[in-house]
């Protein structure tokens, strides 16, 4: 049977997360949530500013593994209770000389801005709800000073449903010279799909 109809979908993310600390690889998939599935399976979303990175070596039963320790300051939380300080861990990074390179692992730098869907399933391997799909970067453009929302790759997020595209073909599918939503539109459409998947809830 395929694993995919075997296991739920993050589930099947965060097994093969963890494929490279157990056999070496330094690939990963993961499969691109809707924007529904994105803000439901997330136990926090919050926009904070990254304070400090610290890669550190983990020794494992399965061996030395390199993981990145990233404290954030949160400045505000669209779901879940976090405030202050916040510090999520992720597989891969350099300590010493040894690395570990996760292709599509989401990396960090000090005083960037980000919105994060964390979630509890990814501990250990990647916190964010489908990886690098669960971050998205406040960026401002240098012409205008005008805030937007980008993705892992800096692709501008054109529409929150943008965010099951796959990385590899996003570039391609976004439309030229199309802004990404701003960090309020964003906010706002996270908070009508909470409200909505709440109103449903209680129909129930």
């Amino acid at each position: 049977m395929h694993l995919q109809r075997m296991l739920p979908a993050r589930l099947v993310a965060a097994f093969l997360l963890l494929l490279p600390a157990l056999t070496g690889l330094r690939a990963m998939s993961v499969i691109p949530p809707t924007f529904a599935e994105l803000v439901a399976e997330a136990d926090a979303i919050v926009r904070a500013r990254v304070v400090s990175i610290q890669p550190y070596l983990d020794r494992t039963p399965a061996g030395e593994v390199v993981r990145t320790r990233v404290t954030f300051e949160v400045e505000s939380t669209l779901k879940g209770r976090h405030q202050g300080g916040l510090t999520l861990e992720f597989l891969g990074g350099e300590v010493d000389g040894r690395g570990l390179r996760v292709p599509g692992m989401p990396t960090f730098a000090s005083g960037a801005t980000e919105l994060l869907f964390v979630t509890r399933q990814g501990a250990g391997l990647c916190p964010l709800v489908a990886a690098a799909h669960g971050r998205y970067r406040v960026l401002t453009d240098r012409t205008t000073g005008r805030e937007f929302i980008a993705r892992n790759d800096s692709t501008p997020l054109a529409s929150e449903h943008d965010v099951q595209l796959p990385f590899s073909n996003a570039a391609a599918l976004v439309r030229p010279g199309s802004a990404g939503l701003s960090p309020t539109v964003f906010s706002a459409r996270i908070l009508a799909e909470l409200e909505r998947a709440n109103g449903n809830r209680q129909t129930r």
